[in-house]
C-alpha cells in the first residue's frame, strides 16, 4: 500500500507531496487526488514537489507511457510546475519526465532536494542550451547536400 500525505510550505510557496511504498498502478493516485483536494492552504498552488525517495516503482514501462494522460485526469494540467525528487528507479523516472514533458506539462525530475526547490522557486540559474557559434557557421545537414 502505498501512503500519500501533502503539506502546503508557505514560505517557498509550493506543495510537498511525499509518496511511500510500493507504487504499482495509477489507480492508487486516487489517493493524491484527495490528498490535494483536502489540503486546507495552497488549494490554488500550481508549484508541486512531489518526494519519491521513499517510494518503490513497480510498474511497467507500457505503464509510464500513460501518465501524461493521467496527469491530466487527475487535475494535473499544463497550468502545474512539478518537481520528482528520486534515489532510485532513474530510467522509469526519466521515461516519466519524457513523457509528461512530452505532453506539455512542465515537469523536472531531480536527484537533488535543493536543485528541485529552486527550480520550483525559480533561484535556479537558467540553462544555456544556445551554442556559442552563430548559425551561419555551422555545417549543413548531410541530407541537404543530396
Amino acid at each position: 500500500m502505498m501512503k500519500v500525505e501533502a503539506r502546503f510550505d508557505k514560505k517557498r510557496g509550493y506543495i510537498e507531496v511525499s509518496h511511500s511504498g510500493v507504487y504499482n498502478s495509477f489507480m492508487q493516485d486516487g489517493q493524491l487526488t484527495s490528498v490535494l483536494e483536502n489540503l486546507e492552504e495552497g488549494q490554488h498552488c500550481t508549484k508541486l514537489l512531489f518526494d519519491g525517495r521513499d517510494m518503490v516503482i513497480d510498474c511497467q514501462l507500457s505503464k509510464i507511457f500513460f501518465s501524461g494522460e493521467h496527469f491530466d485526469r487527475v487535475g494535473l494540467d499544463h497550468r502545474y510546475q512539478i518537481a520528482i525528487l528520486y534515489n532510485e528507479h532513474e530510467d522509469k523516472i526519466k521515461f516519466l519526465e519524457l513523457v509528461v514533458q512530452n505532453r506539455g506539462h512542465n515537469v523536472q525530475a531531480f536527484r537533488d532536494e535543493k536543485e528541485a526547490i529552486d527550480w520550483l522557486t525559480g533561484a535556479a540559474e537558467p540553462k544555456n542550451y544556445s551554442s556559442t557559434e552563430p548559425l551561419t557557421s555551422l555545417s549543413p545537414h548531410p541530407a541537404a547536400t543530396l
